[in-house]
């Protein structure tokens, strides 16, 4: 048998015989020690001897009970050393060493099992029996003996005692709150322990199924974009860029159940937080803008820039405002405390008096349906005819429960400009209050260009029955509110007549009005307002009566929109024009001095008239002529 150990370069042959045949005094070359019994491994060629037990060694020891948070790397050249467990010192012996730490275990320590349990009976007459165990925490077995309570001791001269339940202990477990690192051995992460939160410190979230806890220090890490529906990481990369999100980073939230993660800017926030340096109390607002044409923003707190897009505390007595980031310590304590009275990004838009949130829980307790239902359950007609526009997964399972991953876009005005936006913003210059040329020209030709699906996060959303209809949670808000100024404006539907079918599209039609009232004007894209023009247009088409939004986004949004574009043709467009000029200019001057040795032909060194005149015998000759 052979063995090719990491150690050496040639292989060990494992012997059988007795190494006193070799008439000489063998000592391991790992271990250094002699005491050599049959079977061993050696190394004829280089005269190495080793004992069986130390070729056996592993090179690593992953997570190791005594030591889980860095790899244990066997060493044999360690003169003198003390043994991080059992405290003895040892001179030329193996060791499992991490060297980060200078944390050394000899191999008994290191390899000891890591817990074992055995009854022993100590009386035959009276059949007393006791419970030994070797545990991963001790080099001696123990003894479960009472002392008052349930507990192991040292079978040695060791004062080493344990709780009977702390020695039951799983030896790995995945901690709640330890979820970016790996498994936890017995010894837990004691970073992690002391962020535990208590029931008391969970958050009911209406817009997930668990409970969410809040965590701090950035012990847990959120992607660019997180798993809330409604969240300003989905509606502009710039704002990710923003000093409000950069100082939130370190919090979060994120559920025990599954892999849910909201950054603290995009979660369930304080509604009320009690300021002690200001007299009123401070209520949470989405965004906060003042007087029209004002620029800059302020935090009274700190007295720097904020960004008029971002939820702010505010005190209207006062008009005074705070940045989150300012008021942090405030929410770590609302947090802790346990309260319940949290706003969900959106709400203060579209929330009527009467529509709180105690209401809106038990609509979702009557109705524990998704979207997914209604949409299996249309009728064939409705579904072939919104299949027309729209696609999605019938069956929903390969991706139920798993917060879909998004990609960024033309979703904001911070893109980079192509060719065909800049010919159509230049457009505007000249354009006369003509808006029907506007979406006839530049709107209507990029329906067929977009993708038009219902996503997974879409099918997911849990239903809420609001006036006989059955309306996903996350727009039932602009629903109600929708239904109370301009009461069912669906009642003249005619092509898809079912309440399932026109649950579906109160659905898409809310989404965009959600959509509107979070988006500023400054935000809005090409893309964007293609987008809200294409699914009105169909609810429209099936018999919405949805004049009024057509009405106000024409009247309002447009000229609004047209103008912040235009303002690009101030420098944005120009310095974007120019560096184009620069670069051109550059390629025309390559391209000169490739012209410029095009008319030197035909080349005057003798070389290359010698080539020319070779090519002209041979170019129409065999590649291969001559080869063979």
């Amino acid at each position: 048998m052979e063995l090719q150990h990491f150690a050496h370069e040639h292989p060990f042959i494992l012997k059988e015989e007795d190494p006193t045949s070799l008439n000489q005094t063998l000592r391991c070359k790992i271990c250094c020690l002699p005491n050599f019994i049959a079977p061993f491994y050696a190394c004829d060629l280089c005269q190495h001897y080793v004992h069986k037990s130390c070729a056996e060694l592993p090179q690593y020891l992953f997570h190791h009970p005594k030591h889980p948070f860095h790899t244990l790397m066997v060493s044999f050249g360690q003169n003198y050393y003390k043994c991080n467990s059992c405290e003895s010192y040892y001179t030329n012996s193996p060791t499992f060493t991490c060297f980060q730490c200078d944390f050394h275990l000899d191999v008994k320590c290191a390899i000891i099992a890591p817990i074992t349990i055995e009854k022993v009976v100590l009386d035959l007459d009276d059949q007393t029996t006791t419970t030994i165990i070797q545990h991963s925490t001790h080099l001696h077995p123990l003894s479960l003996i009472s002392d008052g309570s349930l507990v192991y001791t040292c079978n040695e001269t060791c004062w080493y005692f344990l709780h009977e339940s702390c020695a039951e202990f799983p030896t790995k477990i995945q901690y709640p709150f330890h979820l970016n690192h790996s498994l936890l051995t017995l010894h837990l992460c004691l970073k992690c322990v002391a962020t535990k939160i208590d029931a008391k410190g969970s958050i009911k979230y209406r817009y997930h199924e668990h409970l969410l806890c809040f965590a701090l220090e950035g012990d847990i890490l959120v992607d660019d974009q997180c798993s809330s529906y409604d969240s300003y990481c989905k509606q502009s990369t710039a704002i990710l860029d923003t000093k409000e999100f950069c100082k939130t980073s370190p919090y979060a939230f994120y559920c025990l159940e599954c892999n849910f993660k909201s950054h603290l800017l995009c979660g369930p926030l304080p509604f009320i937080i009690k300021y002690e340096y200001h007299i009123h109390s401070l209520f949470l607002l989405e965004c906060l803008t003042t007087e029209e044409g004002v620029e800059d923003y302020y935090c009274d707190v700190c007295e720097m820039e904020r960004d008029p897009r971002i939820r702010v505390y505010y005190c209207a007595s006062c008009k005074y405002a705070a940045h989150v980031h300012c008021l942090i310590q405030e929410v770590i304590n609302i947090f802790k405390g346990g309260r319940k009275l949290f706003r969900i990004m959106g709400e203060d838009l579209w929330s009527l008096e009467w529509d709180t949130p105690t209401s809106m829980e038990e609509d979702e307790a009557k109705s524990p349906s998704i979207l997914i239902d209604i949409m299996n359950a249309l009728p064939q007609s409705d579904k072939d005819y919104l299949k027309k526009f729209y696609v999605w997964d019938d069956s929903w399972s390969k991706i139920k429960g798993q917060p879909e991953k998004h990609k960024h876009s033309h979703n904001t005005i911070q893109s980079n400009l192509e060719d065909e936006d800049v010919n159509w913003i230049l457009e505007l210059s000249s354009l006369e209050y003509n808006l029907d040329h506007f979406v006839k020209t530049i709107v209507v030709p990029r329906f067929s260009r977009e993708t038009r699906e219902l996503k997974a996060e879409d099918l997911g959303l849990k239903l809420v029955t609001v006036e006989g209809y059955k309306i996903p949670h996350i727009v039932a808000s602009v629903f109600k509110r929708l239904l109370s100024v301009h009461g069912d404006i669906s009642l003249n539907c005619d092509k898809m007549p079912s309440k399932e079918g026109r649950s579906v599209l109160y659905f898409i039609l809310c989404r965009i009005l959600k959509k509107m009232g979070t988006t500023k004007i400054a935000d809005i894209t090409i893309d964007l307002m293609t987008e809200w023009f294409y699914n009105i247009e169909i609810v429209k088409d099936v018999g919405f009566e949805v004049d009024f939004v057509v009405f106000y986004i024409l009247s309002r949004i447009v000229p609004a929109f047209f103008g912040t574009q235009a303002k690009r043709l101030e420098h944005e467009i120009p310095a974007m024009i120019n560096k184009r000029m620069e670069k051109l200019q550059q390629e025309m001057i390559k391209l000169k001095s490739q012209l410029e040795i095009c008319k030197d032909f035909p080349p005057k060194s003798e070389f290359m008239k010698e080539c020319l005149a070779f090519a002209c015998q041979k170019k129409w000759s065999s590649s291969c002529e001559g080869l063979l």
